[in-house]
């Protein structure tokens, strides 16, 4: 089953970012909403809906709420960059990993077993698994 769902945790790091994004959005809308309420109810309805004077409260919300919203968002942000960061030094690894293979003395089907472990585990690109794979094992340095 988790075969099925593999492709959602594909390139991740842009997808927590984008919902970093989102959640900030969504967070500055709904508290200037609220302190938008605070005020109309207490300037123009006399505190019916939420009773007494809560101008200074809807105030409050207004001006702090995106603010904190942003400093919230901030973490998950930065979660995406790391996990983007630490993606990029795999895949580096992962090509000198491969040249070393070519160095090696490996058989074909061992060869190709670890290209195709890279692919799967994403640390190699459709294309380079193509070219690493029609590689000629008779061809290696060194051999």
């Amino acid at each position: 089953m988790f075969k099925r769902l593999y492709p959602l945790y594909r390139n991740i790091a842009p997808k927590i970012r984008k919902l970093a994004i989102i959640l900030f959005a969504i967070g500055t809308i709904l508290s200037i909403i609220t302190g938008a309420l605070f005020l109309i109810d207490a300037l123009f309805l006399d505190g019916d809906i939420f009773g007494g004077e809560l101008w200074w409260i809807g105030l409050l919300t207004i001006v702090f709420g995106p603010l904190i919203s942003l400093i919230g968002t901030w973490l998950l942000y930065g979660y995406g960059v790391l996990i983007d960061a630490a993606c990029d030094n795999a895949r580096i690894s992962a090509r000198a990993y491969v040249l070393d293979l070519q160095k090696s003395k490996r058989s074909e089907s061992e060869y190709k077993r670890e290209i195709w472990r890279l692919y799967d585990d994403c640390l190699i690109t459709q294309a380079e698994y193509n070219s690493w794979i029609m590689y000629d094992i008779d061809d290696r340095p060194g051999i």
